[in-house]
Parts: C-alpha cells; structure tokens; sequence
C-alpha cells in the first residue's frame, strides 16, 4: 500500500460523525446528476465544513476529479484559477494551448469542461472559506457561467447565501446546514483517540459543545498531560480564531456584550454598551455568523457565548465586572426582553439534583455504568427508589422512577407537559441528536437548549415533591 492510501485510510478513521451529511452530499453530486449541481455548506467556524469536504473526497474512486481549494488566503478569483490549475496539471491535465486575449479563468473553464465531457470522468469543486457576501463569491458567481452543467460545485462558508445579494443563486443553490455533533458523535470521536474515561468524556464534550474544532483541541490538550480544569485556557484560543477577521473595535465590544446575555435587541445592547447604536451598525452585527435568530430577538450561540464570556473575563476583569453589574442592574421590564447569562440559582438541593439527573438523562440507555450517579440518586431520594421492586438489572428502578416523576410532570400543566415530552424526545427516544431534536419541535437551538434546562429544573422539583409526598404518607 502506497504512503498516500495509507495517510487516506488515517484520515477515514479520523472522521466521526456528520453521516447524514455526508449522505447527503454523496446522494446529491451522484452521477446520474439531471441539471447543474450548486451546493453550499454552511455553518459557524469550527463546526466541521473543512473535515466533511476532505472526507467526501476521500470517499471519491478514478472515476470522480475532486479539486479542492482553501480560498482563505486569496485576495481574487485569479490566485485561485491558479491554484486550480496546479492540481490540473498534477493530474495530467494540461492547459488549453495559448489564444491571445484569453484569460485565465476561460482557459481553466476550458480545460475543466473538457474533462467532464468526455464522459470518463465527472469534475467536481470543492471550494472552501469561501463567503458569500465577499468579492470573491461575487466573481465566482460570473466565471460559474462559463462551465458545463456536467461540473458540480460545492462551496463552503460561514453563512447560507443572502438572497438579496446574490439574487436568482440563491434558488440554484442546495445548501446543507452543519450543526454541532451529537454527544455520542463526541464520545465516539474521543473513543477513537484512546479517550474512555467516562468522567473527562463528560468534561470534554460540556466544554466543545458538539463543534470539532473545540472537540479537537480539548482532546489534543489533554493527551498532552493537561488536566480538565485547563480547558477553559483553550478559551482564548477559540475566541481568537472565531473572531480572527473582526477588526472593528465597537464588532468587538458587542460581541463581549452579548455574551453575557442569552438574549438581545438593538435597544437592550445599546443600553448594555452605553452607546447609541444605529439600525445600519446593529443588523451589520446581527448578520454575523455567530448570532442567531431568536424568539425575543438575536442571541451569540452556543457554545461561542460561554466561550465569549470566559474569554472575556480572563481578559478585562474589570470591564467584564463593570459590565455585569450593568446587565444586574436593568429594570425588570427589560430583564423581561433578556436576562443574565446566569439564572436565579436554584436551592442547593435542587442544584445536586439536577446535576445528577444530566448524567441520568444522557446516559439513560447505559445508566448501569453510571454506579456513583445512581447511588447518589439513591441517597437522594430512597423512598421513592424503595418503592421501586428490585430488579435483575440494577438500572431498571432507576429508569421507572424517572418515567414516572416525566409522567407526573407532564399532567401539571400544559407548559410543563410540553416540556415533559421535551425530555423525552431529548433522551429516551431513538433521536438521540440534540440538533434533530430541536428541528422537530421546531426550536432555535439557543431555545432549545433553554427549554431542555426549564424541563431539569422542572423534573428536579417533580421528584423533590414525589418525595417529599411518600415522607409524609409515612409519617
């Protein structure tokens, strides 16, 4: 086996998660392809376009010519011609013979063209960092128009693309959203790089959120003998990377704002800020990759807020404390419209609960592992779990007490039984994928994991009250 299969072989191995992406993509730029295929992989910095791109043209045989670009470095559509045609000619395709007045882009359109008709070989693009709001897609966009239909093209960026400014593209355009892995996606990818412990499993995935670059760099942190408690110093790392092209100060100074906020409008970022914002200097920031829409208005996604605000306070204390006594300072109507990052704490008891039931809920289909959960579970709450028959499986009580306190919760109320049902999407059915989850209740994810924490908390008072109930019947 050649060095260049075997580093192939590594990079498959390497690669977790994002199957139905991958699916999709492979489904799409199939051979028998009817029209011009245009697709646009989008999602924040980080979440994994770059890996999906590279492990597609992994996947690819003879028969399929992937020319892959990182267009990041490139100031024209000229350097990256050039680059095309680099990789043209390590294939054994040479340039079409010199016409005076000929440009560049025409004669690489000519060679492309002529590879993907003589029918032996299909051609496909794989153009990454590339944004649609830059010159670059713009003139990408007018050289497109020179290729044959048969010759796919697949770009990669932040966003999705703006129908306003790129006009009748955006309905030849199939996009594929990217969102963050799944928590088993996580353990699998962690499983993969000798990672086991079930503990710093845990750990490592609150800390990435489902996006691989932080995924990756936790992982390549603690295999150097790094411990748990230092993954927040990879903060500063991310947010430096995340906002590497912002180079406007006041950019800045919203992103910091927003990230103590779950939520936020131009008038309540204004008032966080003390300064006047005007609608072109807002929506500018409201378009950023990072800020998503919300119910209430826009919100910095997670996990890039928590990210934002640990960044934030390692950096500027000082403005950091000077700006949350702000945020903790706004009248009640306004804390109506946005509220501090950090809720209200609940009882410590509470508290203790609800850690303890994330751990019961994640791993609800492998609760016999979780031994030091369950029997603080148990000291918890050891009448309701002795009311419970003992079973074979040491789970099984553990997994009817939560049934049950979901069932009583789900008759309190209307809201408490959409939440009930939230729980059980979440964790209990075969969905199993956070992102799915929140499509199909039709959340934003900002919402749904805001609903996720209301329904723990609920559940927490739920078995508290369960409890409470069978001590006074003893009594």
């Amino acid at each position: 086996m050649l060095v260049e299969q075997l580093l192939r072989v590594a990079e498959i191995g390497r690669f977790v998660g994002r199957t139905d992406e991958l699916q999709a993509l492979t489904a799409i730029l199939s051979s028998n392809r009817p029209e011009w295929t245009n697709i646009r992989l989008h999602g924040p910095s980080g979440i994994g376009k770059t890996a999906l791109l590279k492990r597609f043209e992994t996947t690819q045989d003879a028969a399929t010519l992937c020319l892959y670009a990182d267009c990041s470095g490139f100031g024209s559509a000229e350097e990256l011609f050039f680059e095309l045609g680099v990789q043209l000619s390590r294939n054994g395709f040479g340039d079409e013979p010199d016409i005076p007045g000929k440009s560049s882009g025409v004669k690489l359109a000519d060679t492309i063209n002529r590879i993907g008709n003589t029918g032996k070989r299909s051609v496909v693009l794989l153009l990454d960092a590339v944004e649609e709001d830059e010159p670059l897609a713009r003139e990408l966009r007018s050289w497109y128009l020179l290729l044959d239909s048969r010759i796919a093209v697949v770009t990669a960026g932040t966003t999705a693309a703006n129908a306003s400014s790129s006009g009748v593209w955006h309905r030849l355009q199939q996009r594929i959203r990217l969102s963050p892995l799944s928590y088993e996606e996580q353990a699998a990818y962690m499983r993969s790089h000798h990672i086991h412990d079930q503990r710093l499993q845990d750990a490592i995935s609150r800390f990435a959120g489902g996006v691989p670059m932080a995924l990756e760099l936790a992982i390549e942190r603690i295999r150097r003998g790094y411990d748990q408690q230092d993954l927040l110093s990879l903060c500063s790392i991310l947010v430096g990377h995340l906002l590497r092209h912002i180079d406007q100060p006041l950019t800045y100074k919203l992103i910091e704002a927003s990230s103590l906020i779950p939520e936020f409008n131009q008038e309540s970022l204004s008032a966080l800020v003390e300064q006047e914002l005007s609608a072109f200097d807002f929506n500018a920031f409201a378009r950023l990759p990072l800020i998503q829409v919300t119910d209430n208005g826009w919100t910095l996604s997670d996990p890039f807020r928590t990210w934002v605000a640990l960044d934030f306070q390692r950096r500027k204390p000082h403005a950091f404390r000077t700006m949350t006594d702000r945020v903790n300072e706004r009248s009640p109507a306004e804390k109506s419209v946005v509220s501090p990052v950090q809720a209200p704490n609940p009882p410590a008891a509470t508290r203790r609960i609800v850690d303890a039931l994330g751990v019961l809920l994640l791993h609800y289909a492998n609760l016999a592992n979780q031994s030091e959960t369950l029997a603080d579970f148990a000291s918890m709450f050891p009448r309701l779990m002795a009311e419970n028959p003992s079973a074979k499986d040491s789970a099984s009580p553990f997994r009817a007490a939560l049934r049950r306190a979901i069932r009583g919760m789900s008759e309190q109320s209307d809201a408490s039984f959409a939440l009930s049902k939230l729980l059980e999407q979440a964790y209990m059915a075969d969905t199993r994928s956070h992102a799915r989850t929140a499509e199909r209740f039709g959340y934003s994810m900002a919402t749904y994991y805001r609903n996720l924490k209301k329904a723990k908390n609920l559940l927490a008072e739920t078995l508290l009250s369960m409890e409470q109930e069978h001590e006074r019947e003893r009594r």
